[in-house]
Parts: C-alpha cells; sequence; structure tokens
C-alpha cells in the first residue's frame, strides 16, 4: 500500500458551498471597507487563491497549515471585524484607522500573500520528491517487534513523569516565569518532551505500529489522551490542537481511517470532543488560580480585570520612578492607587463600602505608596479576601462546561490568530528601517525586559512584571518583515519562509519517511512562521531541538545500516 500526501481534497459539492459563502462574506466587507475597492479586492483574492493553492495538489502538509493560518490571521479576521463592527482583540500601536493607514495594511498584506505564492511554485518548480519512495519498506528498528510493549510502557511513563514534573513544578507553563530551574539540562528536557518530543515520540510509534499492520483504533484514543495532558501541563488551550488535529489529518489523508465504522468512528469523535472540552475548562480553572493577583481568586469573568490590574502595577511602578526624578506626578499615581484597589475588591468577589482619600498636607513629602495600604493613604473599608479554594475552583469549572468553553471557541475561532493586528501596528510606527530588522532579530527575551515589538504596538504586556509573566504581544512574520519599511523585503522574506517550511517538512519526510511526523512538525513549523517575531535568533533553539529528536529519530530507525556503511 501506498500513502500518499498529496491534497487533491477540493471536491465539486463544497467548492460551490465554499465559493457562494465566501462571495457573500466579500461584497458584504467590500461595501463596508472605507478604504481603496482595488487594495480590498486584490487583497482578498490574494489570499483566497493561497487558501486554494494549500489544498490543490498540495504535497506538503506544512503549506497547507500555513495557507491556511494567514487566511484566518488576515482576509477572515478583517472581515469578521468589518461586519460585526467590534475592538481588536490584539494591540495595534498608534494605528488610527484612516483610509490611508488601511490601505497600506492591505497592501503590506498582499504583498505578503503573494510571496508566499511563489515561494509555493518555486518550490514546485524544484520539485522535491516527497511521496514517489517506496513506503512499504520497513521503518521501524529491526528490534521492535520483539520488545514493542516494554518500548510503549517506557514511552508511556517518561511522558507521565515529564507532564507531572512540569505541572508540579511550573518549568514550562504558558505566560509564566519558570518556578523551578532544576539542575542542566533538566529544565530544557522537561520541556521539550512536554512541548514537542513526547508527541514526537507517540508519532514515530504509531507509525511504526501502522508498518507492523498493528490496528490504528488505539492510536486514536492515545493521541487524544496525550494532547489532553500537554495541554493542561502547558496551561495551553491550543495545544490540543495542535498535537491532535495534525496525526487525524495525516491518518486520514493516509486512507488508514477508511476501513472503520461509523460506531467505532462515532466513539472517537465524541471521545475527542469530551476530553477537548475537559481540557479547555480545565486549563482555564488553572489559569484563573496561577494567574491570580497576590492569592486572589479570580474567575473567566475577571480575567480581564486581573489583565487590567497587572497594566497598573506596572504603571505605577512607572509612575513612582518619574516621582522620584522629580516629576510632578502625584495626583496621576492617586487615580492608578484607587483604580487599582477597585479592581483588587473586584476580583477578589468580595463586597464592602469603602472610601479613598490621598493625604495632601505635606504636598513636599517625598514619600510614595507602594499601595493605598501605606500611610500617605487614608483607608476606610473592610475587605474580606476569597481564598483560592475548593468552591471557587468548583463553580469555575461549571461555568466553564456550561458557558466559557463555547465562548472560548467562538472568540478564538477568529482573534486567535496572529497576523493583521501586527500589521496594523507596524504600519502606524514611524522609525521602521533596517537598524529595526536587525535590532529585533538579535535581541533576547531575558526575566526584567520587554521586546521592542510590546512597545511598537504599545502593549499592556509592556507594562507587567517580566520576573513573573511572559506574556508578549506576536508580531508575526508579515509585520516583523515590514519593521523593514520594505515592500521587498517582505516580498522575498514570505517567498523564503513559503519555501523553507515545505524543505523542512522534506528533510523529515527524507529522514523518517512517517506523514504523520510530518503533519505534526508541519504545523508547528507554520505556526512558528505566522508567530514570528519574538526574539527570533533565540527561538531559533526550539526548532533546532525539534531537529536533533528528528536525528535521533533517524539514527534509530537506520542503526543497523549505519553501523554496516561505518564498519564494512
Amino acid at each position: 500500500m501506498k500513502f500518499s500526501i498529496n491534497f487533491h481534497i477540493l471536491k465539486k459539492p463544497y467548492l460551490i458551498i465554499f465559493s457562494l459563502i465566501w462571495s457573500l462574506l466579500f461584497s458584504v466587507s467590500l461595501m463596508k471597507y472605507q478604504g481603496s475597492a482595488f487594495a480590498f479586492t486584490l487583497f482578498s483574492f490574494s489570499f483566497l487563491i493561497l487558501l486554494f493553492l494549500g489544498f490543490y495538489k498540495n504535497k506538503s502538509y506544512a503549506f497547507m497549515y500555513l495557507a491556511v493560518f494567514l487566511w484566518l490571521g488576515f482576509w477572515t479576521k478583517l472581515v469578521a471585524h468589518l461586519l460585526l463592527d467590534y475592538e481588536y482583540i490584539e494591540p495595534i500601536g498608534v494605528f488610527s484607522g484612516s483610509t490611508g493607514e488601511w490601505d497600506q495594511v492591505l497592501w503590506v498584506s498582499t504583498i505578503a500573500c503573494l510571496g508566499v505564492i511563489i515561494g509555493r511554485f518555486l518550490y514546485a518548480i524544484l520539485n522535491f520528491k516527497v511521496a514517489d519512495d517506496n513506503q512499504n519498506n520497513n521503518v521501524y528498528p529491526e528490534w521492535y517487534p520483539t520488545i514493542r510493549i516494554k518500548v510503549w510502557a517506557l514511552f508511556i511513563v517518561i511522558v507521565i513523569l515529564a507532564t507531572v514534573s512540569n505541572t508540579v513544578l511550573g518549568i514550562n507553563q504558558i505566560g509564566l516565569s519558570p518556578r523551578t530551574i532544576l539542575p542542566w539540562p533538566l529544565n530544557a528536557l522537561i520541556s521539550w518532551i512536554v512541548s514537542i518530543g513526547g508527541v514526537m515520540g507517540l508519532a514515530t510509534l504509531i507509525w511504526w505500529d501502522i508498518s507492523l499492520k498493528k490496528g490504528v483504533y488505539p492510536a486514536l484514543f492515545a493521541i487524544t489522551i496525550e494532547a489532553f495532558i500537554s495541554s493542561i501541563s502547558l496551561f495551553s488551550r491550543g495545544v490540543f490542537i495542535f498535537h491532535s488535529i495534525p496525526q487525524f489529518i495525516a491518518l486520514y489523508k493516509n486512507k488508514l481511517l477508511d476501513n472503520f465504522s461509523k460506531k467505532r468512528l462515532a466513539i472517537v469523535g465524541c471521545f475527542i470532543l469530551i476530553f477537548f472540552v475537559l481540557s479547555l475548562a480545565i486549563v482555564s480553572v488553572l489559569r484563573a488560580n496561577f494567574y491570580s493577583q497576590d492569592g486572589i481568586t479570580t474567575t473567566t469573568k475577571s480575567q480581564i480585570s486581573l489583565n487590567r490590574l497587572e497594566v497598573l502595577k506596572g504603571g505605577i511602578a512607572r509612575v513612582k520612578k518619574l516621582i522620584r526624578q522629580g516629576g510632578d506626578h502625584k495626583a496621576h499615581l492617586a487615580e492608578l492607587l484607587i483604580e487599582q484597589e477597585g479592581l483588587q475588591m473586584k476580583v477578589s468577589n468580595s463586597t464592602s463600602d469603602f472610601r479613598l482619600k490621598l493625604i495632601k498636607e505635606n504636598e513636599d513629602t517625598r514619600e510614595i505608596p507602594d499601595s493605598i495600604n501605606d500611610k500617605n493613604v487614608i483607608i476606610d473599608h473592610q475587605v474580606q479576601f476569597d481564598r483560592i479554594n475548593e468552591s471557587v475552583a468548583l463553580k469555575e469549572f461549571y461555568y466553564q462546561l456550561t458557558q466559557g468553553v463555547f465562548l472560548k471557541v467562538l472568540a478564538l475561532s477568529v482573534d486567535r490568530w496572529v497576523g493583521l493586528e501586527g500589521v496594523m501596528a507596524v504600519v502606524s510606527y514611524p522609525n521602521k528601517g533596517r537598524a529595526l530588522i536587525i535590532d529585533t532579530f538579535i535581541e533576547k527575551r531575558t526575566p526584567g525586559e520587554v521586546t521592542r515589538y510590546q512597545e511598537i504596538a504599545n502593549s499592556k504586556y509592556q507594562w507587567v512584571d517580566s520576573n513573573v509573566w511572559q506574556f508578549a504581544s506576536l508580531p508575526g512574520a508579515v509585520a516583523f518583515l515590514y519593521f523593514s519599511g520594505s515592500f521587498w523585503i517582505v516580498l522575498f522574506g514570505m517567498i523564503l519562509f513559503a519555501f523553507l517550511v515545505q524543505f523542512l517538512e522534506f528533510l523529515i519526510y527524507k529522514g523518517t519517511r512517517n506523514p504523520i511526523l510530518c503533519s505534526l512538525l508541519g504545523v508547528s513549523i507554520a505556526n512558528n512562521v505566522t508567530q514570528f517575531g519574538i526574539a527570533p535568533a533565540q527561538g531559533s533553539v526550539y526548532l533546532f531541538m525539534i531537529f536533533v529528536g528528528i536525528l535521533a529519530i533517524v539514527i534509530v530507525q537506520n542503526l543497523k545500516l549505519i553501523t554496516n556503511k561505518l564498519f564494512s
């Protein structure tokens, strides 16, 4: 049997339905767009062509994911905001929304899109073969069949130990600095296993089993459970999707699910849905706990207030520094402190009457309050802080299962994807140039410092304590390339990105002959491109570790061949 990764899946009924929906959305959005109709039309058709090329006769999983992510992050996001007229979730710098700025955003985005399309055709012209090899060759080591159960048992133990260690010790959790530093290289190893190494191992073992003609049915449950525990350990809602869906797609495209009965498919579908909903709910509860302010109980409903609290904390520190330097900002400081206390009360679910009054009897005092509880502030209030407890956690979990998950899926279906806001922020930034793109490329992300883009985008994360929080607004590859202020750099940069995602997948396939691994890492590579731009040189370590893992798999699968060549 030959396993193909050719994505010729556009069938006429689906194509007609999609075309009708797209035409309707395009027509209504065009009437609402205030800038150049030509710019919007070219922008829309460019991204439509990109999406089409992502599926039609495409042999690359990575390019398919890249096309989908860019289409969601640019065209879909713009259309959603034009039709629903709501504020952008991500920061947009000093973007004014003038027709001139909007047209420039669309031109930059269109040029980037054309660059990706050119990269697709350039790769096709060079004609790197992927699916022409005889895939019936055994891809598992010769020793694997005899100790298969032991290998699976060892793998399960390693994954459980890594995920539990990460959950308890807080080594790699979204938005948080590491809570524990273990002896080198344990932090890096545990982080790598939980984020990508464990699921790479799972994809490898599943493909080895498929080569041994073992059943695929148990693998579907294994994929779901691994995605579930990794999502919880990393505090990431997206990990469940990125760890599971690419593997399911690869199994489907290689016709490994064709013989499943409808009953089996229904059971698997329900199992996946249940664990997906549970992962979203549990991660949200954990975030409400670990992202809380000074031990105050928080829920999803108060996360906006909590974010504002973190911004206020950084802003208060900045204003106090200005006062110490001789600035006259006491009135502003008083306003920030009062707002901070009000938000703390709101987040803690406490109820009380209070009044706050800043003492102005000594205008020359140089003592600056760290909070409204300091001696320069009179407070008359009674606050009952609710600490994290089982009751609150259960209430939050119930809210997530009944409402929160559904609302979160709706919100993240459009606004989760990086793209448009980054270009909006950079278009409005006046100091673009080669120096900026070079500086942002070589910068490092370190505790206590914020990256340059947080200032460019006027992100709230530039105010938070980066010794505790590691959140950051992301520019994306297109916005990063436009740091240069050059359309040419955007064009050729995106050609290079599009070519590289396909070529890297080609290398993965040639080394492992594993389409599941190609799909899994293809989504990771594509996601790295769309989220590119925060300390890129430093972030390349993640890709390096992926390919170290690939090299290890290649060596294990071909150890006998390598040994024979070395000693023959």
